[in-house]
């Protein structure tokens, strides 16, 4: 029986759809390492093979991309559903629909990551190899200090293909401006060695100094410094320990 290869989206997820759902798939591989596993979670690259129009010419790059879901398929043998990322480095500044999407790129390191909320289906052998990439939560207490080497993505924050093309926009719903002000010349972005900005202990909300209006009071609006209280006898807490907290309190956190 003759293998029909799928021609569009469409025919890749009615066969996803009837094959065996799988949390760990065997790849082919590419020479000379041979074969390996992936699972669902692992973010992997892909590598072009020149089957489209706009990829002959872009063999050597990689395409980076989180395995969303595996199935094994009768016919077509393993398959992976991917979730893309866009390196930094990938998308011209052309290719935003719009001035926010594009002031955010311009702030983008090296290294990082840009997930879209667009999933395809292939074969699982397109996959090239299993990479690391850290997942950054700027809502976390503890963040973790990343090399100049390691790839990283930002929780929560999703791009958008616009109509089905190759030009993409970040929804303003989706990310968490850091300065506030109604009329923002910077998009509510923050470029560290551009911008100085200032917190509002009334608001408590960061504004760019820019985009602060000038107050009419004429002694200083900051609270006074509270000094913190010592540790009460009746804690199990003693004097070293409390005083190495503090310590660590006065460092950045990183």
């Amino acid at each position: 029986m003759s293998i029909v290869i799928p021609r569009n989206a469409v025919e890749w997820a009615r066969v996803f759809a009837g094959a065996r759902v799988a949390d760990r798939i065997a790849v082919v591989g590419h020479a000379p390492r041979g074969g390996f596993c992936v699972k669902v979670g692992d973010y992997v690259t892909v590598k072009p093979d020149g089957s489209r129009r706009d990829d002959v010419h872009i063999q050597e790059e990689e395409w980076v991309a989180q395995v969303r879901a595996l199935a094994i398929a009768d016919l077509l043998g393993p398959l992976v559903k991917l979730r893309w990322f866009i390196r930094s480095r990938d998308l011209w500044l052309r290719q935003c629909s719009d001035t926010f999407t594009s002031d955010y790129f311009k702030l983008a390191g090296e290294n990082k990551l840009f997930p879209l909320r667009h999933e395809t289906i292939t074969s699982g052998d397109a996959i090239h190899e299993v990479i690391a990439i850290e997942r950054f939560d700027p809502a976390s207490i503890s963040l973790r200090a990343f090399n100049d080497k390691t790839l990283y993505y930002r929780e929560g924050y999703y791009f958008e293909r616009v109509l089905i093309a190759d030009f993409y926009r970040l929804p303003r719903d989706t990310v968490t401006l850091l300065c506030t002000g109604s009329e923002c010349t910077f998009h509510g972005l923050y470029d560290p060695d551009e911008h100085k900005m200032r917190y509002c202990h009334d608001c408590a909300m960061w504004f760019h100094i820019q985009c602060m209006e000038e107050s009419d009071v004429e002694s200083p609006t900051l609270p006074p410094y509270i000094q913190p209280r010592n540790p009460s006898a009746a804690l199990p807490v003693c004097q070293e320990a409390h005083d190495h907290w503090q310590n660590l309190l006065r460092y950045p956190i990183q």
